[in-house]
């Protein structure tokens, strides 16, 4: 049947296809070399979870496992004094349910497969979930995919992300860095195009969630907000929305969470000492020398948290000569000197880079109050500052957008190695400070470069064989003495 004249002329003709749409979707020799360098990160990953010099286990992490394993039931989750340090924080409830689970799951997985230091259930969320999701957000953006997949590949590559892989430890970051993603996704659907209420409603689900996760995962609503700002009288529901479940949150934490704790039999005496000096800090209640201390720490932690997110941090490294470093520069340079930007139509949902630059610096300072009441008063996004890593990525990818291809794919490709090449010998040097000997009050040192955390990671990662003594373990052919950082074994992996 010959079709309508109708049906005809609304259909494109071959060959006529408008430069917008061949640049919303992409030439694909540029969605190809994208995914190549986004296949280069993915399988770095996947080497880094088999390299037992790499992965490692929180030394903190044995002895809650153990008191889990132990507890008759899974009640154990609201005992504070066991899972908290004997310190009443009540905020991390969902993570502290999270852990139980997770602690079942590795008991499995160590007895049935082979015992792994940073396994964890986790891990659906950074492996999986995480990206999947992170990738539809960067196309509200209005971004094409191989922008999409450079900016997921930045993310993928940072500090950040890695540390939540390699690291084995509390269940409430990981997650919370999902749920920073999917009010990202959210945020975006909402301007692109008005969000229903079923999703503001799932977006509040998930903000709700993630404060029972970890104390970061106030940052989420400042995505938001960042996302909404320069459109807020259209945006300004989902905003709201949050701020309310915020305004919320904080009497039932202080009111309502003690009687339930009470009630599971763990009742709450004693103030959250953290908690306590954050809240002095905010009212004003402390000595002016100790915001002089603040702002110069979060002048310190701009400086090594911009190194480490852009990949500087590697001219640290004394074996780097600069005769690999001037001709990757070299190229660069001459790349953007003869290859102009090319004509992008930015879609009308699409938030300016200047925005995200602005989280990030609203995120370092709350990330430096953060930690300015520990005795890590400088610290990198290796695992605390792992939030940070979001807007990084999308900023990276909007500057990106606005460059030819191949030079785009070239800048990701020097990043993501340089990032790679720097947390190898960043987590050593953390797993370092934590076991030979424990001295993790010190880590101010490494980020400082005081310690070299490259000439650290040569001297001493292969010290031991751990594979190869985990291995022997299990066999029972092994040393009856293990490395400090192999004794997680003797507690979830007990010889009967």
């Amino acid at each position: 049947m010959p079709r309508s004249e109708s049906s005809l002329a609304s259909r494109e003709p071959i060959g006529q296809m408008t430069k917008q749409k061949f640049l919303a979707g992409g030439k694909p020799s540029d969605i190809a070399i994208a995914r190549s360098v986004f296949l280069i990160t993915c399988t770095f990953i996947i080497f880094m979870l088999l390299d037992y010099d790499t992965v490692w286990i929180q030394p903190e992490m044995p002895g809650y496992r153990l008191h889990i394993l132990n507890a008759p039931n899974v009640s154990v989750a609201f005992d504070w004094h066991a899972l908290e340090n004997d310190a009443p924080r009540l905020t991390r409830l969902l993570s502290n349910f999270g852990e139980v689970a997770d602690v079942y799951f590795r008991k499995w997985f160590l007895a049935t497969v082979f015992p792994h230091p940073s396994i964890s259930l986790t891990w659906i969320f950074t492996l999986f979930l995480s990206p999947i999701v992170l990738y539809r957000a960067l196309g509200l953006l209005g971004l094409d995919p191989a922008i999409r997949w450079l900016g997921l590949s930045v993310y993928m590559a940072s500090f950040g992300y890695l540390a939540s892989l390699a690291m084995g430890f509390r269940f409430g970051k990981p997650v919370a860095s999902f749920f920073f993603i999917v009010l990202l996704y959210y945020a975006l659907k909402d301007r692109r195009s008005r969000a229903s209420g079923y999703d503001v409603a799932l977006a509040g689900v998930a903000f709700a969630a993630s404060l029972f996760f970890d104390e970061t995962a106030i940052f989420g609503l400042a995505i938001v907000v960042a996302i909404a700002l320069s459109d807020i009288r259209r945006l300004w529901r989902l905003p709201a929305v949050l701020a309310f479940i915020l305004i919320v949150y904080v009497p039932f934490s202080k009111v309502v969470l003690p009687v339930i704790y009470a009630k599971a039999g763990y009742p709450i005496n004693g103030d959250y000492d953290m908690e306590s000096r954050l809240s002095e800090i905010v009212a004003l209640k402390v000595p002016w020398s100790n915001y002089e201390e603040l702002f110069a720490t979060t002048r310190m932690n701009v400086g090594v948290i911009l190194a480490d997110l852009s990949s500087i941090s590697v001219l640290f490294d004394p074996q780097l000569s600069l005769w690999v470093i001037a001709p990757l520069t070299l190229c660069a340079l001459a790349w953007a000197a003869f290859y102009l930007p090319h004509e992008v139509k930015a879609s009308p949902s699409s938030v300016p880079a200047y925005m995200f630059a602005l989280l990030l610096l609203f995120g370092i300072g709350f990330h430096s109050i953060l930690v300015f009441v520990t005795p890590h008063k400088i610290w990198s996004v290796y695992w605390y500052g792992g939030f940070l890593t979001l807007p990084w990525a999308t900023i990276v990818a909007l500057v990106l957008n606005r460059a030819n291809r191949m030079l785009a794919c070239a800048i990701t490709f020097v990043l993501v190695l340089g990032s790679l090449h720097a947390f190898r010998a960043t987590n050593y040097a953390v797993k370092n400070f934590h076991y030979y000997p424990y001295r993790p009050n010190e880590l101010a040192r490494m980020f400082r470069w005081e310690v070299n955390r490259f000439t650290l990671y040569r001297d001493s990662v292969h010290a031991y064989q751990l594979k190869e003594l985990t291995r022997g373990y299990v066999d029972r052919q092994g040393p009856k003495e293990l490395p400090a950082e192999l004794g997680y074994l003797e507690i979830e992996v007990p010889h009967k």
